[in-house]
This record gives structure tokens, C-alpha cells and sequence, in this order.
């Protein structure tokens, strides 16, 4: 949800691509900004998988952001003087400039003393990481003190990034050390001159922060511990800088300047060089044996430079062809993001100060995908039937999904967005579309190859067909606004690649759960539709589906409503699908209510719950199950006991069978509904006499509406989305089960629903498998 703190400024962020600048543009535009995204290079460094998938400034268009990106080279004067140029003409204004961009080149070598360092690694580290703020600084205020002042009053926000080690010695890195420490001078001379003009000008100096610099500097040094030692509270992640970075830039902020603000988790500085009964940050004195990857490699996530296994040059490196021990991996040139697909990601290394500064780009050689799409067929649009036709010239060992993804079965395929849809829109479209469109092409391409990973199948270039997917898309999006309504390609394009990106794994520190393509952004796409289709209308649907599901996982409301979606949630007559939809529209106000930071009325429960009865009641017939096995003792009032219990104790859940998808889904999400508003009923009393005894009977309830919705799931094991629902409440409720052989079997249940997911956020599985150990 787009933020406020930073509304009608412009802000450019230096080193923007990768990093800590990616994450502060990307905060600085979901707080309102319009970011100007400056760097060497527009791709992101490929050692950051999260980064290399999508560029910066195209990630804050995707999310409803203004954005653009200039070329810039921070240690020149005229590309600075065109970066403020080109801001000024783009967005009328410079409001705020962040130095970021910085490089340590000391940490690419073994660490050496001053008379050990070359003079151009001296010259060149000064000059990108303490001139380029002057610089900056310099055509930045020229243009501040010239322009209006901001609607605060104020005249600008200069925010510089400089380091804890420009406030302690470190050993072994003194060209680092010294630009960082002037950074910190130079940012109190800029606030003293310029306070007058109120034009702030602030430091942050953070700690060890686990960037792709990060990676580079592990890489020198004897142990990971030492470093882990040095931060009590563990390592930073550039998210733990960005609150800093915005407050800095915000109104909040309009007494502070001149300041340095340390980010870091107690910081403990290395002893000298002299002693020798404390630890410090050294090379490893042993040589490389050219075996194994050492633990310095492994710990860092990079590829051994000295050896190591084949296969985990590949996995680290993030490279999209398969490994393999005949894998060639020549060293080649530059690549842009736009290259032709089949180029590997490229990865920056260190070698010398030149290669640090403007990045040494090395690729692996892939198989040409573009070769291997030339004999597709239209029939191919079907993502559920085995029609894909290509030369066997051109088959490359599997490294492709062309030979597999297409033969995926309707009930395993990972784009289900006509569950509970009679028309079928997005198979119906695909269908049509499919050779006409490329773009389409790859988002079914990326997502069937991500599933099969995900699957354990195979490895294969799910990468490199959704950035080939993105390079296509962004401008379309562009265009869509700027000149007429999006049409229903976007609509297609927008929720493959939501659903790649819940199977797309993040690293460990990554703790954003949301889509790039929001659901605010969808809800504008839709907004612009002045007479909404019956396509838009089904896209918005299954949006509102996945809303849903992260929703409850991560505990947050909805921004999607079913009127957005064309609901009609009114109880007159209706076909199946609509009342399907009708209780879905209903889930979506019950977790509106379990989580928005409003206080819950016990008026607005009544009638949420009032609302579950009537539908109950008014549903058609076919809503009920078609058979079902100790479904009787499991009524809708769900106060019975041990329901999923068969008489020789043997069933766990109930069997209820239904004919279609539609009362599959409508059940399962009245059941979802029950739980919710029972885990959240506002007469349940804090304090009291019975207030055990009642908290006992909900809880029980809610265990019965488990049990029927997994029931449901494992009875019509056809639709893939009803497992997923199972493992959602499974999460939900995990918690009030103990009984083995219930949890055993929920255990695997939830482990299947989430077999697609990458989002380690979302993922339960491991803390209930820890919970009923």
C-alpha cells in the first residue's frame, strides 16, 4: 500500500540498482516519491536473485511508482550535472539525493596495509565513494537553492551513506576507511553551510549489511564468525537501513542535520594488527586445495574461486542452464537485461580496481531458448495438454520446459485461474493469444518451468523466461496508461506473474511479503476499465483469491473488495459460480475484520456471521455433497465431538464428495469464514468465570471446520486450489492440535499445498513440524 511520508517529492538514489540503494528507492516510492534511479548499470548484480529478476526502477513502475533511470557514473562532474538535468525535466524538481553508490575494492583482494595499496585502488575508491558525494552534493543544492521551496517549508533533504568503518580503524582497508570517514566530515560541512537555506544533510553509517559488497568481503576473511562476532544482534539486511533513510528524508526529520546515525547491532572494532591473542579479519594463510568449496565460499553464497564443486558454482551463481560436468564456462562481456533470452545472469567480481568500479562481468554459456521457439505451435497455449511441437535439432537435454511444462494435467497445473470459472476466460484466452503474444508465451513458459523445480522435477530457465516476460511487459504497462484502457492481455500477464512470484524463493533475511504487481496496481488496471469486462471482471477474481490466501498468512486486510470484481452479493438466484464468489467476496470482508486495526464490534460480527447462516440457507442444491461418509455428526452448528472419527477410529477426516468445483470451493470457504470470525468473536470474554469453558467449545469448532475443510480437499483431490485452502486454515490453526495421528496427517497435507510456494514467508510447514515434533 502506497505511503504518504514522502508525497510530491522527487528523490534521486545513487548506486540504486543492487543493495541498500535498491531497497531505499523502492521504499522512497511506496512512500509516495518519484524516485530517479541512478547507477553504472541499469541490472541489478545476478548474486541477489531477488535483484537480478526485475531492475529497480522497473519494480517501483510495476508497483504504481514513478521511476526512471539515468546512466551515471558518480565520479564524474557532467554525469552528475545531467543526472540533476534530467530530474529536473522529468519531474519538475529535486527535492531529496541519496549517496549511496560506493565500492570497496580492498574487500574484492587480501586485505594489505597502506604501503601495501596500489595508488589507483586509493584514487579510485576516493573518488566513488567521498568525491561523488561532493559532487552530488554540489549540482544537487545548486539546483535546491534555485528552485521553490517543498510545500514544508524546506529546502531539501541530502542523506549520505557512508559506514561505521569511517568511524572506527578496521584492519587492512584504508583507501574504504578514509572515503567514509570524509563522507562523514563533509556531510557536517554541507549541514553547516547550508542550514540557513534549510537544506538538511544527514549521515548514516551502517554496519556489516549483507549486500553483494557483503559477499565480496566474506569472501577475504579467515572465519564468518568474526565478523557475526562483531554484531551481537546478527548481521544487518538493507531493510533494516531503509526506516532510517525515509525518516531522514521526511518532515519528521525537519530539526535534524548535520547528524550521523550509526544502524548497527553494537558494533565491536577489530584490535590492531599487533594483537595477536584477538581475532581480526585476515586471508586464510592455507592455499586453496582446488577441492571443495571452502566454508568462506559457501557461508558468502558465491562461486569458489579456487575450486570447488561443479554444482555449486552453478546453484550459488544463480546461472539458468542445468548444471552438468560438461558445462563450458567461458569468460565473455557485457549483457544488458534486454539480451536475447538463453544468456546466463551475469555475476560482478572483483579482480582490480577498474573491474570493481565499472563491473567485470563474466556468463555462462546457455543453450539459444530463441532457436527452440521457432517451431511452436499455436496449440501450445494450453498449458494443460502435451501439443508443443519443436525440432528436434534444437532440443537441448531438458534444459527447456518446452518438452515438459505443456504436458502438465489440468488437476497439477500451477496456473488454476479457472477454478470455479464455467467459461474458462484464461485457458479460452491463452488459447487464442498465444502465437500472437510472446509475452504470454514466456509468463506460461516461467511459471510451468518454476513449477517444475518447485516439484523437484528438474532444473530449469524459469529466470530467463520471466525477465524476457518483463522486458515485454513494463513498456505495455507504460503504454496502457498513458494512452488507452489495459486490455485483457495485461489482466493475464499481471496474474501469472503473482502466482510466479509465491513460487519464487527469496533469501532468508527477505521479509516483504507482497507482489510486485500489487493488488492496488491491479485495482487502478481495473478502475481504467470504464465498462468492465466479463474478462477483467474474472481476473480480478482470482486476484482477489490470492489476496485471500496471503492475507491470512501473514495477517493483514485486503485492498480488493468483490464489488471490485463485479460481485454480485446480494442471495437472489444465481448460477453456481456466483455463489461461489458471493462467500468468497464474504471471506474477504471476515479478514477485512480479523485484521484491520480497527476495534471489532460485536454489531459488525453479527452480521458477518448473519450473512454465513443466509447463504447457507439460500444456496442451491447443488452446493450439497453428492456423498459423504460421518459428514452427519460434522452439522453446520460443528459442536458434536470426534466428527472425523470412523468406528474403528481409522478416519481422521470426513469424506464429502461434491460434483463440481464450485461447491467444492463455496464450502470451503464458508468454513473459512466460521473460523475466522470464531478466533475473533468480540463477546469472548477476557477475564471471568467461564470464560475457559467457553474459549474451549470455539476452539473446538474451530478444529471441526478444519477437519471439514480438509475433508473436502482430500475428497476431490482433482482441484489443486482446495489443497491449497487445507493448508492455509492448517496454518491457521495449527496450533490446537495435538493428537498424533491428526497432526501427522495435517503435516502432509499442508507440506503438499505448499510444494509450489517460494515465499519463505508463507510457508508454515517447518514451524509445525517443529510444533508437533
Amino acid at each position: 500500500m502506497m505511503c504518504s511520508r514522502l508525497s510530491q517529492k522527487v528523490a534521486i538514489v545513487t548506486g540504486s540498482s543492487s543493495g541498500l540503494g535498491r531497497a531505499i528507492a523502492l521504499a522512497y516510492a511506496r512512500e509516495g516519491a518519484a524516485v530517479v534511479c541512478a547507477d553504472l548499470n541499469r541490472e541489478a548484480r545476478a548474486e541477489i536473485p531477488d535483484e537480478a529478476r526485475l531492475c529497480t526502477d522497473d519494480a517501483i513502475t510495476l508497483e504504481g511508482g514513478r521511476s526512471i533511470f539515468v546512466k551515471t557514473d558518480v565520479s564524474k562532474a557532467q554525469d552528475f550535472e545531467d543526472l540533476v538535468e534530467k530530474t529536473v525535466k522529468a519531474f519538475g524538481r529535486l527535492d531529496i539525493l541519496v549517496n549511496n553508490a560506493g565500492i570497496s575494492i580492498e574487500s574484492g583482494r587480501a586485505p594489505t596495509g597502506v604501503h601495501e595499496t596500489p595508488e589507483s585502488v586509493w584514487d579510485t575508491t576516493m573518488a566513488v565513494n567521498a568525491k561523488s558525494v561532493f559532487l552530488g552534493s554540489k549540482y544537487a543544492i545548486k539546483q535546491m537553492l534555485q528552485q521553490k521551496k517543498h510545500d514544508s517549508g524546506h529546502g531539501g533533504w541530502i542523506v549520505n551513506i557512508a559506514s561505521a568503518h569511517g568511524l572506527v580503524a578496521a584492519p587492512a582497508c584504508p583507501s574504504y576507511a578514509a572515503s567514509k570517514a570524509a563522507v562523514v566530515n563533509l556531510t557536517r560541512q554541507v549541514a553547516l553551510d547550508y542550514a540557513e537555506h534549510k537544506i538538511h544533510c544527514n549521515v548514516i553509517c551502517p554496519g556489516y549489511t549483507q549486500t553483494a559488497i557483503f559477499r565480496d568481503t566474506i569472501k577475504n576473511m579467515s572465519s564468518y564468525d568474526e565478523i557475526v562476532a562483531k554484531h551481537p544482534m546478527g548481521l544487518g539486511v538493507p531493510e533494516d537501513i531503509v526506516g532510517a533513510a525515509v525518516f531522514l528524508a521526511s518532515d519528521e526529520a525537519r530539526w535534524i542535520t548535520g547528524t550521523k546515525m550509526v544502524i548497527i547491532k553494537q558494533f565491536k572494532p577489530n584490535p590492531g594488527r599487533g594483537d595477536k591473542g584477538e581475532s581480526r579479519l585476515r586471508i586464510p594463510s592455507r592455499a586453496c586445495s582446488k577441492g571443495s568449496t571452502c566454508s568462506n565460499c559457501k557461508r558468502a553464497d558465491v562461486l569458489c574461486k579456487g575450486g570447488g564443486n561443479q554444482e555449486l558454482r552453478f546453484r550459488f551463481s544463480g546461472l539458468s542452464q542445468r548444471p552438468s560436468s560438461t558445462t563450458p564456462n567461458p569468460e565473455q562481456g557485457s549483457s544488458s537485461a534486454t539480451q536475447t533470452i538463453g544468456k546466463s545472469p551475469y555475476r560482478t567480481t572483483s579482480q582490480s580496481p577498474e573491474s570493481s568500479r565499472q563491473g567485470h562481468l563474466s556468463e555462462s554459456s546457455t543453450p539459444d531458448l530463441q532457436s527452440e521457439h521457432q517451431n511452436i505451435t499455436p496449440a501450445f497455449a494450453s498449458p494443460y495438454q502435451d501439443h508443443v511441437q519443436a525440432d528436434d535439432a534444437t532440443q537441448h537435454n531438458n534444459t527447456t520446459p518446452l518438452n515438459k511444462s505443456s504436458s502438465l494435467e489440468h488437476d497439477a497445473t500451477p496456473v488454476p485461474f479457472d477454478y470455479c470459472d464455467p467459461r474458462a476466460h484464461f485457458r479460452s484466452y491463452i488459447l487464442a493469444t498465444m502465437e500472437a503474444q510472446p509475452c504470454i508465451l514466456f509468463a506460461i513458459l516461467a511459471v510451468s518451468a518454476r513449477h517444475l523445480e518447485a516439484i523437484g522435477e528438474e532444473y530449469f530457465n524459469s529466470n530467463e523466461y520471466e525477465r524476457e516476460c518483463l522486458r515485454i511487459m513494463i513498456p505495455m504497462l507504460n503504454d496502457k496508461y498513458a494512452m488507452r484502457e489495459p486490455d485483457d492481455s495485461l489482466f493475464v500477464l499481471a496474474l501469472l506473474l503473482r502466482c510466479l512470484e509465491e513460487m519464487t524463493s527469496q533469501d532468508d533475511h527477505h521479509s516483504a511479503i507482497t507482489h510486485t504487481v500489487s493488488a492496488s496496481l491491479l485495482l487502478r488496471m481495473s478502475l481504467h476499465n470504464s465498462n468492465p469486462s466479463d474478462f477483467s471482471n474474472a481476473a480480478m477474481a482470482v486476484a482477489l483469491r490470492q489476496e485471500i490466501y496471503i492475507a491470512n498468512r501473514v495477517k493483514r486486510p485486503i485492498e480488493l473488495e468483490g464489488r471490485n470484481c463485479g460481485i454480485d452479493d446480494s442471495l437472489t438466484p444465481a448460477p453456481d459460480f456466483i455463489w461461489t464468489f458471493r462467500i468468497m467476496s464474504h471471506a474477504a470482508r471476515v479478514t477485512n475484520y480479523a485484521y484491520s486495526i480497527d476495534s471489532r464490534s460485536q454489531t459488525l460480527w453479527d452480521q458477518l456471521w448473519g450473512y454465513l447462516e443466509d447463504w447457507g440457507r439460500a444456496r442451491p442444491p447443488s452446493f450439497n455433497p453428492l456423498n459423504h461418509i460421518n459428514l452427519d455428526s460434522c452439522s453446520d452448528t460443528l459442536s458434536s465431538e470426534n466428527c472425523n472419527l470412523a468406528a474403528n477410529g481409522a478416519r481422521i477426516f470426513p469424506e464429502i464428495y461434491y460434483l463440481s468445483d464450485c461447491p467444492v470451493a463455496g464450502n470451503q470457504y464458508l468454513e473459512l469464514c466460521k473460523i475466522l470470525l470464531l478466533a475473533h468473536d468480540p463477546r469472548t470474554p477476557s477475564l471471568g468465570l467461564g470464560r475457559t469453558k467457553l474459549i474451549q467449545i470455539q476452539e473446538e469448532k474451530i478444529r471441526q471446520a478444519v477437519r471439514v475443510v480438509c475433508g473436502v480437499s482430500l475428497s476431490n483431490p482433482e482441484y489443486m486450489v482446495a489443497r491449497i485452502l487445507a493448508g492455509l486454515v492448517i496454518g491457521m490453526a495449527g496450533e490446537l492440535f495435538r493428537d498424533a495421528s491428526e497432526t501427522t496427517q495435517l503435516l502432509d497435507i499442508v507440506s503438499k499445498a505448499e510444494m509450489h510456494l517460494g515465499w519463505p514467508g508463507i510457508k508454515v510447514s517447518p514451524k509445525l513440524q517443529e510444533l508437533w515434533a
